[in-house]
């Protein structure tokens, strides 16, 4: 299945919204020029006509790319990275209707019993063929050990790519175009190389949530919530390091090479590393006497809270309830979004 046969009204509550001006930015025209692709229904309005139109951006994000064709082909695919929209169709993922969906399956569905690696399996396209079952754990250097202990204190990102550099081998053999098969064997060993990276430790050929459960001694529900957590996460349409991963593949890249390159581009504050800002934020929230209180006082100073409100889901990210339900345990999480979410 490559997509979704019922598909959803197109203004619906996952919709981005623009006003007049910032769509007249994108698409380099003067106001009256927008409102005459309203009229002709290239671009759909939404709301009260004059100031208080707003402006489908995935419309908007259509007709620039159509219009930079030999123009301002940099202007539409800028735009379009800073929304987070994907800059071209794909059969992947799909965010639609308050959903998540990896090859037309809804995800949240598939979180409640799928491992990575099944997920791995649907996402890679190769259901007849079980890479994690035949390929096995990678080797890695003599200074393995010495290094993860240099590299503990590291940002994760930072670790596991220089991890990753240090112990990935390329396919030898000379892999054909088209040769999906060694591809997605190269493809397992990849997986389980980072997951040593992630957590410290050698390869191993045990279910990777288990892996994580084990390492961070966890018990059979956090192990479930693991699972849940990384089959939420296993893709997001294109984000900054899956478009960078392409970009790289475009040029005939080896699979480690491409795996770098991705690795380079999470690290970045904006992306793989906002996840420490959301880690801070808890931190400091969970150290004060009142969690209302404290989130109160953030408010007040002015700052901000990461992880909350991506303006690509006006209405809330559809892993987000997938992820709470995981760890519906955690009372404090659930408690501190709660909070944010009332300011």
């Amino acid at each position: 299945m490559t997509g979704v046969t019922n598909r959803p009204s197109p203004l619906n509550a996952m919709t981005t919204l623009v006003t007049a001006a910032e769509a007249a930015k994108i698409l380099n025209v003067k106001t009256a020029t927008l409102y005459a692709y309203v009229s002709r229904g290239v671009i759909q309005s939404v709301g009260e006509a004059g100031k208080r139109s707003r402006f489908r951006i995935d419309d908007v994000i259509r007709l620039g790319k159509q219009k930079s064709y030999g123009h301002q082909p940099k202007q539409s695919v800028r735009v379009a990275l800073n929304w987070g929209l994907p800059v071209f169709e794909s059969s992947i993922t799909l965010v639609e209707n308050g959903t998540l969906y990896y090859r037309g399956r809804d995800v949240s569905a598939l979180s409640r019993t799928a491992s990575l690696e099944e997920i791995a399996k649907l996402l890679w396209d190769c259901d007849t063929v079980d890479s994690f079952k035949t390929a096995r754990a990678p080797d890695v250097p003599a200074n393995w050990n010495s290094a993860v202990r240099q590299l503990r204190a590291n940002p994760l990102a930072e670790r596991c790519l220089r991890l990753f550099a240090l112990a990935y081998v390329p396919e030898r053999q000379g892999m054909e175009a088209g040769d999906k098969v060694r591809l997605w064997a190269e493809g397992a060993s990849v997986v389980r190389l980072l997951t040593a990276a992630v957590l410290g430790c050698r390869p191993s050929i045990m279910p990777i949530h288990q892996q994580c459960a084990a390492a961070w001694k966890l018990d059979v529900e956090g192990r479930e919530a693991i699972r849940s957590s990384l089959v939420v996460c296993a893709d997001h349409e294109l984000n900054v390091s899956s478009f960078t991963a392409r970009c790289a593949a475009s040029s005939g890249a080896s699979v480690g090479a491409i795996v770098l390159a991705a690795l380079a581009a999470l690290s970045g504050p904006l992306h793989g590393g906002a996840s420490d800002r959301v880690e801070s934020l808890f931190d400091e929230i969970e150290n004060s006497p009142s969690i209302p209180k404290a989130i109160k006082t953030i408010v007040e100073r002015g700052g901000s809270f990461p992880g909350f409100g991506h303006r690509l889901y006006p209405a809330g990210d559809p892993r987000a309830i997938a992820l709470f339900n995981a760890w519906s345990r955690d009372k404090t999480a659930t408690l501190i979004a709660s909070e944010v979410e009332a300011h």
